[in-house]
């Protein structure tokens, strides 16, 4: 089902630059996202699939 789906080039220049902005590295974001994505609960993914697949998006790693 998650094959298809990937992430549009605004929002990966938008995750990027905030990345960037808060000069985190990839380990850091993925915790950054887990605490926010948390917040949220209750979608198809847990917090930490849903943040494995966005920076799986933004590296174009098709595999995880």
């Amino acid at each position: 089902m998650f094959v298809l789906a990937e992430m549009l080039p605004f929002m990966n220049a938008n995750i990027q630059r905030m990345k960037d902005k808060c000069d985190f590295d990839e380990k850091q974001l993925n915790k950054f996202m887990i605490e926010v994505f948390d917040k949220y609960p209750g979608g198809l993914l847990s917090s930490k699939d849903l943040s494995t697949f966005v920076i799986a998006g933004m590296n174009n790693d098709r595999e995880t």
